[in-house]
């Protein structure tokens, strides 16, 4: 057996005692299989509670170290910056080393991280261990996708890929929850150490447990100059669109920042175009089912400001409800990515990713839609429906998307797909929080009553609703993709075409 078969087989060949490597039997399939599930299931879960605990936690970190609000801001933006700059790097090491090793290595440095946050004596170090942090996340998302796909058989992918992301949401659901009260009852500082044991123990056991691989058996070139170029044009990328929308950058950075992201990717495509092993192989992107799945994904991500970022503000701040109450009412968005999530990986193993994405799509946007009818008389019934079926719709998108889109990468470049998508969702969010604030704050500056409240949140949500139409479109354009990886793009030596 091929080391590339390994990625078909997710286990092994296994050699006895001074005699020929043997083939795996199906008992050892299916354990190396479960394996692998619950491993990556459990990295999912933990770094998305860890997220939503963190969001929790700052408000009294920010109290307790006397911090001022754009420290509190830079402890919360570190995390973000160093995980959409490197999660394409790690993805490449993944194909060149396994991803076996970079998922177990970034759960380690995760779990560091989180325990360097919980000693952090000034909001500076704190930062700064946030940004370690942030680091072993990129390491653990850029490879636990690939992890999956290189594990599973085609016609059981896309289950495998949906029940990841029921963890994410899982994560996400109870990590403010579980967090607040943690915070509350035993401190940040035990809260933030609280996933400390299980990232290692998850690390741990992923070393031992998950099928071994050797990478995409290519010598290891990795592309230092093309990972450093995109690094500084994703951060700096990253950095001037968060200010953007926070309203915090001088004139002098607005100007001089987005020169400096244009110049590193100016810098990032001519060393890619001329590496021979480069960090992206640009020719990916002349496969349609590639390059669409990856504009659906950006331009979800910015409609996804919606429900992440004005949600919240809507019920508090136009409904009055108290931030307990619209917890409790957002958590039914969670809910419906669980229930649509099984479901959607079935139908992209039967029917292919493009039914099933653009059927979730089209339903995300239609919730935008409504949210943009909502006024100050809405019910939490009404509101909770439409939040239901906007986490359909995110069910139903999510995980066939991100198969459809691996489905057409080379079997050495699914870490650099699966970081691409990453990087994409955090630019995406970025931008959507951007667009999303902008428009609120011009709107409730204008006309600060309640008329001009229902106003600025009714254009957001038309403007964010209009994203999720082009991803829906963008969606159907990847065209019928095969289930069964046939539209796989070659690798950039085969001599075939992308």
């Amino acid at each position: 057996m091929s080391r590339r078969a390994i990625g078909r087989q997710g286990l092994t060949d296994r050699a006895g005692p001074g005699g020929p490597r043997t083939p795996p039997t199906p008992v050892d399939v299916d354990r190396g299989r479960a394996w692998a599930l619950a491993l990556v299931l459990s990295g999912t879960a933990l770094v998305s509670f860890q997220a939503g605990l963190l969001r929790v936690a700052l408000p009294v970190i920010r109290a307790d170290l006397r911090a001022s609000i754009g420290a509190i801001e830079v402890v919360g933006l570190a995390g973000l910056v160093v995980t959409a700059a490197t999660v394409v790097a790690f993805g490449r090491l993944a194909d060149l080393l396994g991803a076996r090793r970079v998922y177990s290595l970034g759960l380690v440095v995760f779990a560091v991280g989180g325990a360097l946050s919980a000693l952090a004596p000034t909001v500076g170090l704190l930062a700064t261990a946030q940004a370690a942090q942030g680091l072993g996340w990129s390491m653990a998302v850029s490879s636990a996708t690939p992890l999956l796909v290189g594990t599973f058989p085609p016609e059981r992918r896309g289950r495998a890929v949906a029940a990841s992301h029921m963890a994410i949401a899982i994560g996400l659901a109870t990590g403010p929850a579980a967090g607040g009260l943690l915070v509350e009852r035993l401190g940040w500082r035990v809260a933030l150490f609280a996933v400390v044991p299980a990232a290692l123990a998850v690390g741990s056991l992923s070393h031992r447990r998950l099928p071994g691989d050797a990478g995409s058996g290519l010598r290891p070139r990795f592309d230092l100059a093309g990972s450093v170029a995109l690094a500084v044009a994703l951060g700096t990328l990253l950095v001037v669109l968060d200010g953007i929308g926070r309203g915090g950058l001088s004139t002098a950075a607005l100007v001089g920042i987005p020169v400096v992201a244009v110049a590193a990717f100016v810098v990032f495509v001519v060393v890619e175009i001329h590496a021979p092993e480069p960090t992206v192989d640009l020719n990916l992107f002349r496969n349609r089912g590639f390059s669409a799945g990856l504009a659906a994904s950006l331009f979800n991500f910015v409609a996804m400001a919606s429900n992440m970022f004005l949600m919240p503000f809507f019920l508090q701040e136009a409904l009055g409800q108290s931030a307990s109450r619209a917890g409790g009412v957002m958590m039914v968005m969670p809910a419906g990515v669980l229930v649509a999530a099984p479901l959607a990986g079935a139908m992209a193993d039967r029917l292919g990713p493009r039914l099933p994405a653009t059927v979730g799509m089209g339903l995300i946007t239609a919730a935008i839609a409504l949210m943009a009818r909502f006024t100050s008389g809405v019910s939490l019934t009404e509101v909770a429906a439409v939040l239901t079926l906007y986490g359909v719709g995110a069910g139903l998108f999510q995980s066939p998307n991100i198969s459809g889109v691996l489905g057409c990468a080379a079997a050495d470049r699914l870490g650099v797909a699966s970081g691409t998508l990453s990087t994409l969702g955090r630019l995406g969010q970025v931008v959507g929080v951007a667009i999303a604030g902008g428009l609120w704050q011009r709107a409730t500056a204008t006309t600060p009553s309640e008329a001009g409240q229902a106003a600025a949140f009714h254009d957001a949500f038309v403007v964010l609703a209009m994203f999720g139409a082009f991803a829906t479109v963008a969606s159907w354009l990847r065209g019928p993709i095969p289930h069964d990886g046939a539209a796989r793009a070659a690798p950039r030596d085969s001599g075939q075409p992308a």
